[in-house]
């Protein structure tokens, strides 16, 4: 659409993501461009946008806390014209927060992922997605044994277990509360908690063994310790 043309979006999703992938895409079919902002340091993202010209975000709800925690005030003198908030579950504190601290954007929720692509795109989000918000390619959605299950249009077609916990609400809309298995959508990503907890348990261990050395007397066990784990990494 017109709105959309020539917008600079600062994002948070690397290219490599499915969100990424869409933004940069977005981008691109706008004639406009997009910037990846990865930085911790979120003090030094306002005049990061500014020099940078951004007037769109495409963000996650975890970056647009940190975001504005680091900031601790409206972000009065922005450019930035609409927001978008996917990659993880969002709910209705999160588009409240984007609209208090962005007086004078336009909040949009989305939820996609890689597997089957967007699924329900929100302009007024409540904390739920309705039937209207659903893309073209789906029918209509229903929660089974907690799950959600998306029907396609194409009657041909056999309906789609998304994998996401969800529940309906009292208004019928459907409220995504996370994940059945162990995979966690982090930041437009899929990442196994499993690998997540191996890993923090090694690097426990790690932790654990370098302070035990460093009581040595003698410190080249250390060094051959650090040596080791350097080459295992």
């Amino acid at each position: 659409s017109q709105e959309l043309n020539r917008l600079v979006w600062g994002t948070c999703f690397s290219p490599d993501s499915y969100a990424g992938t869409q933004v940069a895409a977005q981008a691109w079919i706008s004639e406009g461009d997009f910037v990846l902002y990865k930085s911790e340091n979120f003090q030094d993202l306002p005049k990061l946008l500014l020099n940078d010209n951004i007037n769109a975000l495409s963000v996650t709800p975890t970056w647009l806390r940190s975001f504005t925690i680091a900031v601790k005030q409206d972000y009065q003198n922005c450019s930035i014209s609409r927001i978008t908030l996917g990659g993880e579950p969002v709910q209705k504190r999160d588009v409240d927060l984007a609209k208090r601290h962005f007086p004078r954007c336009k909040v949009a929720v989305i939820y996609a992922a890689g597997d089957f692509g967007i699924v329900f795109r929100s302009k007024d989000y409540s904390g739920s997605f309705t039937k209207n918000d659903l893309d073209s390619k789906w029918a209509g959605f229903e929660v089974a044994n907690g799950e959600l299950v998306l029907n396609p249009s194409d009657s041909k077609k056999y309906p789609v277990k998304t994998g996401d916990l969800a529940e309906i609400d009292s208004d019928g809309g459907v409220r995504i509360i996370g994940r059945k298995t162990r995979v966690a959508n982090v930041g437009g990503h899929k990442i196994s908690l499993d690998k997540v907890l191996s890993l923090a348990k090694v690097l426990s261990m790690i932790v654990i063994t370098c302070a035990k050395l460093l009581l040595l007397p003698d410190l080249k066990p250390l060094r051959r310790f650090v040596k080791s784990v350097i080459h295992y990494l």
